[in-house]
């Protein structure tokens, strides 16, 4: 193919410009975030039993659904909470893979098939399916300079943001948390009784008065022959104020008097909740103003920095016409964080093109010689932008480290066609053309056997399931389309380049600083040739230091901690108070007041969002950092801005206060710790998993991998219940129907959502509830009475007792049983794979019928790390499948394969000397260092092989083929090692993992460039003599 293009250079450039346009193309559409999209599908099912205790929720509802949520495909497991306030919440998780329409359907399914056994006040509550898989990637907050003016914000987020902020390009989903307008009807139980009033009558009512009537038209057909007009009729259309609600009759006398709903309660335009009541603390409101949120979530594929730009221009435009004191700003942005972190990137993808040129330089000493294989880098990069974006990949924090280390392989094809040349050119007087023919008839086998032998390696990673297998993916395509684009180049333009460029030398590279080098480099090479002939003859020994290499690289396996992924500096903090048990919300409020008070004072801090109300009456908070590039001291590091939150809050009385970072990946967790759910498998009830969680508690007290854990669902937490008991004997004999006592209790107690009403003309709910003088306690309820069948009102003191006890305050379940949700913090200087170790050792020591189940990154990587050994065993399996097909030999490819542990050894050794932890990123820089360590093999055996079919002197063979090929392997190794160099170095966002996969990858190079190469020719020697010497090779 070589000799084709060679004497067909426009052809040969024509490839290559197609190949770039293709890549430009590409560029323009490809999407652009941190990491790939990693987060299986979540569907969610969700409703309400109002005024239900978590256990009649759990048992009348969220039990029932769960019962039915068996058959499913693709389904991984579900958890569920239900709450004392009747909320029930169930996420169902699926594999990464399947179909979210699909799941969604699915799911749907299978609560519309239980849907007819629940209880009717839930029904009509209605039960919510979505999909929520995704996190949002962005949070706005509008705020006011008004208290009180919740429901002003809550319309504005409904009517305008909502629906223009879903118009914007890649937005996928909106969503609003503010309390939206509501006619409130307030109860008198003393007015009720006295016109004999039941809270039922009133209910009806209202639903009898207003109503939007469907009136029909005059004239409608069938009309007479002689109609003329076609007229629309209208009786009445919905109420639309308190005024108006007023004068709803209620009663009417004998006389002729009228009792109008005025009168026996309050109207007021309210909110539909008093939960959902937001407020934003910053430096200069240090009390907090009132706030709404809005999420954004991006579609699939979603450049989020070109989303949340538009969003940015959108937010200016409707700056100016918010209501007066509003204001509208992002809460959250991930924008900033990715272009900081892929800026970094694209600035250490530039340092690395740059060290790698001044190597080649180095090396080829003329700027004709190193321009060849530089013209290779952006036809390769571009080309690969292409073949990523038809896959349907981003431009990500692993596409990009993919790239980097292309750089370093990708030159390498180019670098040995190039300097095979220049040695033909010298040592036989050829011409560049006639060069450029003989050097690819010698290394073109080679370079087919390095391009499919380092795409081998990478293969296997391709298919790893899960979302670690969604990373692994994008890294081993994007780089074995690298290398395989780079072998086209180098098997069409660069012969074509070296014929029309190179010209024989002309300079004296004797003298001065190449003289120095060349001469230093002849004695390193002539050194090399010597010790390798003595390792052959010593071959004993030196398979020894061999075998321990292999313990040391099994030592360091097994002794360096493991962890997912290590996290960056964060740009967000979460807050959470554990609330004391029958905690109001507003004492809760009390408490992010408190901290918002605090933190919002933080010199690390911008903005304090209280979102105390949005999950429970947990103090919740969205804490949102300055900018990285503002926070450059220690003191101003996420970390240390958590634990001065720990440290204040612990001074709070009522409330366990904790603070954590997001987790670096979006994998359905929570923070960034390790979380796992403690389930009672046996079925031995809440008293006893809640003994068993205390132990759990106290055990860990031992083990310094796990710092803070605590509960994070509330399922440990028992509230105070007031428990009635009705007398059936006095409801039978004062004609009372159970049915009128749940009404009743249902409407004063619970609320009730009757119908709705015209609000500026939008429909709002119109909900019915008691004063809440007369709800506040057993006294209260007293207060109420009931109608009998005969029209009597009946207090409920006459039928009517009660008594304080005690449940859980959420009943949380995890796969239809018992469980308590678990978040830890990894201790300082430990890993999370320690951390999962201690959960593990601490497990075995519980009571039996406990059980562990792993949830976010944990089971991510519990499941990944099993399966790490075989990745590795694949790959090695398919670099020795592909070499044996190239070398038409089951044998020869072991003298290749067997150089692979130096490189792994450097990698360990290396990491292990900065105290790094072994992570994804070092995972992937094991499989580039055997990529590498088999590159510098085959270039080796490749030659040795040539010599040998040639002279049959096996020894003076690997001699000349070290003596050949050491120039170029050393030159393509310190290439690649020094194009990772700017990772090793690297500071700023994104930093760590670049720390983890350069450091590795440079010590697997040094290791395996300058102790592996010297052993390859040993393995050659002793593979070809054990295995049947020269016929073997043909």
């Amino acid at each position: 193919m070589a000799r084709f293009f060679l004497d067909r250079p426009v052809f040969a450039w024509v490839i290559s410009i197609l190949i770039m346009l293709l890549g430009l193309l590409a560029f323009n559409k490809l999407a652009v975030t941190l990491y790939p999209s990693l987060n299986p599908p979540v569907i969610t099912i969700s409703t309400q039993y109002r005024g239900a205790s978590a256990d009649a929720v759990k048992n009348s509802v969220t039990s029932k659904i769960e019962q039915n949520l068996t058959g499913i495909e693709g389904m991984r497991y579900f958890s569920s909470s239900s709450t004392n306030d009747g909320n029930v919440n169930i996420a169902v998780y699926f594999n990464v893979g399947v179909e979210p329409e699909k799941a969604y359907m699915d799911i749907q399914n299978k609560v519309q098939g239980i849907a007819y056994q629940l209880p009717d006040s839930v029904r009509s509550e209605g039960i919510n399916v979505s999909q929520t898989g995704k996190s949002f990637s962005t949070l706005l907050a509008l705020t006011s300079t008004t208290e009180n003016s919740y429901g002003d914000i809550g319309k504005y987020i409904n009517t305008v943001l909502i629906d223009d902020i879903s118009r914007v390009p890649g937005v996928a989903r909106v969503h609003g948390v503010s309390p939206k307008h509501a006619m409130r009807i307030w109860l008198d139980p003393l007015k009720l009784a006295r016109f004999k009033l039941s809270p039922s009558d009133i209910v009806s009512h209202i639903q009898t008065q207003n109503s939007q009537v469907a009136s029909g038209y005059f004239g409608e057909s069938p009309a007479k022959k002689d109609q003329q007009l076609l007229i629309k009729v209208n009786v009445r259309n919905l109420l639309k104020t308190p005024a108006e609600f007023g004068n709803i009759v209620v009663k009417n006398d004998k006389k002729g008097g009228q009792v109008k709903l005025k009168d026996v309660a309050r109207i007021e335009v309210g909110y539909d909740n008093y939960i959902n009541q937001l407020r934003l603390f910053r430096k200069t409101t240090p009390k907090g103003k009132p706030m709404g949120v809005v999420m954004v979530y991006p579609e699939n594929g979603t450049n989020i920095i070109d989303m949340e730009a538009k969003l940015k221009v959108l937010v200016e435009r409707l700056q100016p016409q918010l209501p007066q004191g509003m204001e509208l700003t992002f809460l959250k942005q991930n924008s900033p964080k990715i272009k900081a972190q892929l800026g970094n990137v694209l600035s250490t993808l530039v340092e690395a093109v740059v060290l790698v040129f001044l190597v080649m330089y180095l090396f080829l000493q003329s700027v004709r010689a190193t321009l060849i294989p530089s013209i290779a880098v952006p036809i390769v990069l571009l080309g690969t932008l292409s073949i990523i974006y038809l896959l349907g990949f981003s431009i990500n924090t692993f596409t990009m480290y993919a790239l980097i280390l292309a750089i370093g392989l990708l030159v390498d094809d180019a670098i040995v066609v190039v300097e095979n040349v220049e040695r033909l050119m010298h040592e036989q007087q050829l011409t560049p053309y006639q060069a450029t023919k003989q050097s690819m008839d010698e290394i073109s086998s080679a370079l087919i056997g390095i391009g499919l032998s380092i795409s081998a390696v990478f293969m296997p990673m391709a298919f790893m399931p899960g979302s670690v297998g969604v990373i692994f993916q994008q890294f081993s395509i994007t780089l074995i389309t690298a290398m395989l684009l780079s072998v086209v180049v180098a098997m069409t333009l660069t012969p074509v380049l070296c014929a029309t460029l190179l010209k024989p030398s002309t300079g004296d590279h004797s003298k001065g600083f190449f003289g120095w080098f060349n001469k230093g480099f002849n004695t390193l090479s002539k050194k090399y040739e010597a010790m390798t002939i003595t390792m052959i003859k010593r071959s004993g020994v030196f398979s020894l230091l061999f075998l321990l290499c292999i313990g040391l690289s099994a030592y360091f396996a097994n002794t360096i901690p493991s962890t997912l992924i290590e996290n960056e500096e964060s740009d967000t903090i979460i807050t959470i108070g554990n609330m004391k048990p029958n905690t109001t919300i507003a004492q809760a409020r009390e408490v992010s007041a408190k901290l918002g008070e605090f933190i919002s004072q933080d010199p690390a801090v911008a903005d304090f969002g209280d979102l105390t109300g949005f999950n429970g009456t947990s103090a919740l908070a969205y804490i949102k950092l300055k900018d990285i590039k503002q926070r450059n001291s220690d003191d101003l590091k996420a970390e240390a801005v958590v634990q001065r939150i720990m440290t204040f809050g612990a001074s709070i009385k009522n409330a366990n206060v904790f603070a954590f970072t997001l987790p670096e990946l979006d994998l359905g967790g929570s923070s960034d710790g390790v979380e796992f759910a403690l389930v009672d498998s046996s079925g031995q009830g809440p008293d006893r998993l809640l003994d068993a969680k205390q132990q759990f508690f106290d055990l860990a007290a031992n083990y310094p991998a796990l710092q803070d854990l605590r509960v994070s669902s509330g399922g440990d937490q028992k509230d105070n219940i007031y428990q009635i008991t009705l007398d059936q004997d006095k409801l039978n004999a004062l004609n009372i129907p159970i049915s009128r006592i749940d009404s009743t209790i249902n409407i004063v107690q619970a609320s009730l959502r009757v119908n709705d009403y015209l609000d500026h003309n939008q429909i709002r709910p119109v909900i019915v509830m008691g004063e809440s003088d007369y709800r506040m306690d057993p006294d209260g309820l007293m207060q109420w009475y009931v109608k009998n069948t005969l029209g009597e009102m009946v207090s409920f003191k006459e039928f009517t007792s009660g008594k304080f006890t005690s449940a859980l305050s959420t009943y949380v379940n995890f796969n239809g049983k018992l469980a308590l949700e678990i978040s830890t913090q990894v201790g300082d200087g430990y890993s999370s794979g320690e951390a999962i170790k201690a959960v593990e050792d601490i497990l075995a020591q519980l009571p039996p019928g406990y059980d562990v189940q792993w949830t976010g990154s944990a089971l991510e990587e519990k499941e990944s790390g099993s399966l790490i050994i075989w990745l590795y065993a694949l790959s090695g399996l398919f670099v020795f499948l592909v070499l044996a097909a190239l070398y038409e030999s089951w044998t020869i490819p072991f003298s290749v394969i067997l150089a692979v542990p130096f490189g792994v050894l450097g990698a360990f050794v290396a990491i292990w000397l900065r105290g790094i932890n072994d992570d994804l990123f070092f995972k992937v820089a094991i499989i580039t260092t055997m990529a590498l360590t088999a590159k510098n093999a085959i270039l080796i055996v490749e030659f040795a092989k040539q010599q040998y079919e040639e002279n049959g002197d096996l020894i003076a063979s690997v001699a000349q083929a070290v003596k050949l090929r050491l120039r170029p392997i050393i030159m393509t190794s310190m290439a690649f090692g020094l194009g990772v160099v700017p990772l090793v170095i690297a500071s700023g966002v994104g930093s760590v993992a670049q720390h983890s996969i350069g450091t590795a990858v440079l010590g697997g190079m040094l290791v395996s460039t300058f102790i592996g190469t010297l052993f390859v020719p040993m393995f050659f020697v002793l593979v070809v003599r054990f295995f049947g010497g020269k016929k073997q090779l043909k």
